[in-house]
């Protein structure tokens, strides 16, 4: 058995694997957007929700084109308060017998066991403005996909505020970036990718790669 955890372009798995098999793991896009913040993929909530906003429609255009049997939707929120059940279930769906020593993970790995706290996160940690960006995007998917909105105004963005909020993003991962890989080799990703000298460029890539393995769990 061959798994991949694959955030993006998940579409073209089939190309590879015909009869792939599909976990769509559901997860409240207020709390992605945030959670794109600290991962550096982002610079602020409204750009962050793009991730949840592109991994979800792409969903939906492929929902359509595959069986019933390839596929299976899991809700974030019921994996970290139900996660022996909905384990039970997904190990059923791939055809393998759940064995409760999976959850014993947290012994040997530097992973912690689900903790309910992990969900709605966004309800403490966003400030009523951040929630009214992430809605003013993405509303619709949310309650297309379950969730209820805050009920707070809706709010309707100006040219110059997305101009802003484009900058504070770019500004932001910038700012990021040079931190963690440290200045010579961000310029060294940015210039060999703007020449697309592709040995240079990888040669980057795979110093970075090891730096941003460190901060993995």
């Amino acid at each position: 058995m061959i798994g991949a955890t694959v955030h993006r372009h998940f579409d073209r798995l089939l190309k590879i694997w015909p009869n792939a098999r599909f976990i769509h793991l559901i997860r409240d896009g207020r709390d992605v957007a945030r959670s794109c913040i600290g991962m550096g993929w982002s610079g602020n909530v409204w750009t962050g929700v793009e991730r949840w906003l592109e991994a979800e429609s792409l969903w939906n255009e492929l929902k359509p084109k595959i069986s019933a049997d390839q596929y299976t939707e899991v809700n974030y929120e019921d994996l970290i308060t139900q996660p022996a059940e909905v384990l039970t279930e997904i190990c059923q769906f791939i055809g393998l017998e759940y064995d409760k020593a999976m959850l014993n993970y947290d012994q040997d790995t530097t992973y912690s066991k689900p903790d309910p706290k992990l969900i709605q996160q966004w309800r403490k940690k966003l400030s009523e403005e951040e929630i009214r960006l992430v809605e003013s995007r993405a509303s619709d998917l949310l309650v297309s996909r379950g969730y209820e909105l805050s009920g707070l105004p809706s709010l309707q963005l100006t040219a110059s505020m997305r101009r802003n909020l484009k900058l504070q993003d770019w500004w932001f991962k910038v700012k990021f970036r040079v931190e963690r890989f440290g200045l010579s080799l961000f310029l060294a990703e940015y210039i060999s990718r703007k020449l697309n000298i592709k040995a240079w460029n990888k040669k980057v890539k795979l110093k970075t790669q090891e730096i941003t393995k460190r901060y993995l769990k």
